[in-house]
């Protein structure tokens, strides 16, 4: 280390006297209540009409994901000596791994006992904690300094931001269909199922359920009803990435300030994660978390000067938890273990430790693999093997062609998307300066950081140094997550250029720092609580009234049509409006089932053809045909297609899934042609939404 590095150090740590006054946290919380005045005036009324629903969903997940995760480290890592923020993070984390774990064990014999099980676990952990802190010695708690307070002020910041960027929503978008579904599912059942009666026609379940146990747990323990507690744990899911991101800056860097500036980047600046909202892709930020709290418990079993069973425990447990929470990001984590060994190991002074650390590895690789076997046999029994090896290989094109090709292809797919979608600009220099400085101050956590960045580019693109599969990891998935790594290594160097400013700073010119922070978290509120625009939304006041009326004037075996879209590069098919919400919030079947019927089996064979076959004649040319179509249903084919399928309704929804940022432009249903034609009869017709029964 340098004369000069070894001064900054030196800086780094030498704080002056512990605060002993809490005038730092005070104004930042009201620099923050500022920046919530500002960005969001309606804040009062909003918490009259929402704050029941939301205080339950925080309710519950504290009940069923933080005490048992937060039991779980206490239990297994109890020699852990981190920060509040790193405990959090690595409660959440380790949460979220146990929710499918616990949900699964409950499942077993069919029993349908995952509430009690649930309810269990949450009151004995919670008293488990509560009895350890009341056995230990009590301290005068200490006030935080600026940087402390301005972090603590910016998770509550990102909180609500997070909150109340669905504030209108009453259900999640997109991809939130489907993971609603299963969460419902679980409610249904009890615990785990296979048949997806009476919602969609499916005979298998295969999918990765960590993030809808959670949602099933806040259920029960919290009482809100399944969709909005999908929409707001979908939400925590996404500040929680902002405690995994702090809490990485923390323990990698080891900088005082690495962590708030890691939450300013990943919570207040970077498009990502937030843009995960848009989607409702709620389990790759649920799967991120737990990858996190995952890598920090890998790295301190690896390091341990002696084998710690019990810490290898908690790596393997975690590890396996989060594997059933997502696949992919499971895919990203053996990545980043092998690099994090290359790195570690690449040292000659310490190629001593490499069967030491390998067979710990091996201890914690083992572990997970008893806790995902179980449900990797059941996976088999569904379509989603096929579905994932198909796209290891990168389809039928990836066969036929060459691998150069390929990777230019990916290459020029990937690269560009990365600012500012991915990462916004400034960002991404300020992620490649703390990659250069951890270089040259010979930083060895903030070069694992370093090292993961291109990692995430490779596992989307493994043939840029030969290695085999194009598209397992989609790159889009790839890119967003890359947050996880340059927030912690742009708040690296931005924490130490605070250090090497403070001894210049007077002591009350640094409560600064939390109004520059309230000033960023102003402008932050003014994009964030856009970021779902009303036709993403899908579900309107509107849908919700015509739901109410389906409910009461129509068969419960009334089939609807629904307006749907091809999707996956124009493989299947799936709903664009609030007609493909119909199965779970009017109760009746529709013509577009749940995204998961590309990676599950039909209860009745061919249920997927069927769909295919439909929505072609339709739209009067094949799915793979990319030019979206205005749908006319007045064609004879199409009414002949109608009433052979037997669908006894049209429904029309009010706002159709169609604007920036949706992947394909969608086939829409001509309205104009039917509300005159002789083998349409309307039925109802309200705020744009318009039902018709198909006239026999």
């Amino acid at each position: 280390m340098t004369a000069l590095s070894a001064a900054l150090r030196a800086r780094l740590v030498r704080h002056g006297p512990a605060p002993t006054s809490g005038w730092p946290l005070a104004v930042a919380l009201v620099a923050i209540a500022v920046a919530i005045a500002l960005g969001a005036p309606e804040t009062p009324g909003w918490l009259l009409t929402h704050g029941w629903p939301v205080a339950q969903v925080l309710f519950g997940v504290a009940l069923g994901c933080l005490a048992p995760g937060a039991a779980l480290v206490r239990w297994l890592w109890p020699t852990l000596r981190a920060s509040a923020v790193e405990h959090l993070a690595l409660a959440a984390g380790a949460g979220i791994a146990l929710a499918p774990l616990v949900t699964g064990l409950a499942s077993l014999g069919g029993l349908g006992l995952a509430r009690p099980a649930w309810w269990i676990v949450g009151v004995a952990s919670t008293a488990w904690l509560a009895w350890g802190w009341w056995r230990a010695p009590r301290r005068r708690p200490a006030w935080p300094d600026i940087t402390g307070a301005t972090l603590l002020a910016t998770l509550l910041l990102v909180l609500f931001a997070r909150i109340f960027a669905v504030r209108d929503q009453f259900v999640a978008t997109y991809d939130g269909y489907h993971h609603t579904m299963i969460a419902q599912l679980l409610v249904d059942h009890g615990g785990l199922f296979q048949d997806w009666a009476p919602y969609a026609p499916l005979g298998t379940f295969t999918y990765h359920f960590g993030f809808h146990a959670l949602v099933a747990a806040t259920h029960w323990l919290g009482g809100a009803p399944v969709p909005l507690a999908t929409l707001y744990v979908g939400q925590l899911m996404l500040f929680g990435t902002v405690l995994a991101a702090a809490a990485l800056a923390s323990r990698l860097t080891g900088v005082p300030g690495a962590a708030l500036w890691a939450a300013v980047r990943v919570g207040l600046i970077n498009l990502q994660p937030a843009y995960y909202a848009f989607w409702g892709r709620y389990t790759y930020p649920a799967g991120q978390i737990a990858l996190v709290t995952c890598l920090l418990v890998w790295l301190a079993a690896l390091e341990a000067p002696e084998r710690r069973w019990r810490l290898l425990l908690l790596g393997g447990v975690v590890a396996g938890g989060m594997a059933l929470t997502h696949y992919q990001v499971a895919i990203i984590a053996g990545f980043f273990v092998v690099a994090l060994l290359l790195q570690r190991l690449g040292v000659a002074a310490r190629r001593a430790l490499i069967v030491p650390w390998l067979s710990r590895v091996v201890a914690m690789g083992s572990i997970a693999l008893v806790i995902v076997l179980p449900w990797a046999i059941v996976s088999l029994q569904g379509a989603l093997l096929g579905h994932s090896l198909y796209n290891a290989v990168g389809g039928e094109r990836a066969l036929r062609a060459d691998p150069g090709d390929i990777s230019a292809q990916v290459i020029v797919a990937t690269l560009p998307a990365i600012a500012p979608f991915a990462l916004k600009a400034p960002l991404l220099a300020l992620a490649l300066l703390g990659a250069l400085v951890a270089r040259w101050r010979g930083d060895r956590g903030a070069l694992t950081l370093a090292l993961w960045s291109p990692v995430l580019i490779l596992t989307a693109a493994p043939h840029l140094i030969g290695l085999p599969g194009v598209g397992t990891i989609p790159p889009i998935v790839a890119l967003i997550a890359l947050y996880l790594v340059a927030g912690p290594l742009g708040g690296y160097a931005l924490a130490l250029a605070q250090a090497m400013l403070l001894p210049y700073v007077p002591a009350a010119a640094r409560l600064g720092l939390a109004v520059l922070v309230a000033g960023i978290g102003a402008w932050s509120l003014g994009w964030q609580r856009e970021i779902v625009p009303p036709y993403a939304r899908m579900v309107t006041p509107a849908d919700i009234a015509a739901y109410a009326w389906i409910r009461q004037h129509t068969d419960a075996d009334a089939l609807f049509l629904v307006n749907g879209s091809p999707i996956h590069e124009w493989s299947m098919i799936a709903g664009i409006d609030g007609g493909f919400w119909i199965p779970l919030l009017a109760g009746r079947p529709t013509t577009v089932p749940p995204m998961t019927y590309g990676s599950e089996r039909c209860r009745v064979a061919g249920c997927d053809r069927d769909v295919a076959a439909l929505y072609e004649t339709l739209r009067n040319a094949r799915l793979r045909d990319t030019r979206p179509s205005k749908t006319d249903l007045t064609r004879p084919a199409a009414i002949a297609a109608l009433r052979e399928r037997g669908v006894d309704y049209v429904y029309l929804g009010a706002m159709p899934l169609n604007g920036p940022g949706i992947f394909n432009p969608p086939d829409l249903f001509e309205r104009v042609g039917v509300r005159s034609h002789p083998a349409y009869r309307q039925v109802y017709a309200a705020d744009g939404v318009e039902i018709y029964e198909v006239v026999r």
